[in-house]
C-alpha cells in the first residue's frame, strides 16, 4: 500500500530552522553568483559570493563541507576572471579545509 499524501516534515528547534534557512540561502547565494559568473557578470557575481561565504562562516563550523565549498566556489570566481590575486588565497583555504575533512572522516567505503 502506497501513502498517497507525503509526510510532514520533521519538527526543528528554533535554532535548527534559522540554521537550516540559513545553509539554504548559502546555496542560493552561491548558486545565483555562479549563473551571474556563467554569464559574464563577474561584478554583480562577486557581492553574491561574498555575501554567501560571510553566512557560511557565521553558519558552520569551520570544519564543514559546507564552509569549503562555498570557500572554493569564490576561488574560482577569481579563477574565471583570471584575477590571481585573489584565488590563490581562496583555494588554499579550501583544499585546507577539504584535505582536513577527508582526514577526520577517514577513506569512503
Amino acid at each position: 500500500m502506497t501513502c498517497s499524501r507525503p509526510l510532514p516534515p520533521p519538527k526543528l528547534t528554533k535554532k535548527e530552522n534559522t540554521n537550516q534557512s540559513k545553509a539554504e540561502l548559502v546555496k542560493i547565494l552561491s548558486n545565483v553568483a555562479s549563473f551571474l559568473n556563467s554569464r559574464g557578470l563577474y561584478a554583480e557575481a562577486l557581492p553574491l559570493f561574498e555575501q554567501s561565504l560571510k553566512i557560511a562562516r557565521e553558519t558552520f563550523e569551520s570544519d564543514h563541507t559546507e564552509l569549503a565549498t562555498t570557500i572554493n566556489n569564490v576561488a574560482l570566481h577569481f579563477k574565471i576572471r583570471w584575477d590571481i590575486t585573489g584565488d590563490d588565497n581562496y583555494f588554499n583555504k579550501s583544499v585546507k579545509l577539504f584535505t582536513e575533512l577527508i582526514e577526520m572522516r577517514g577513506p569512503l567505503s
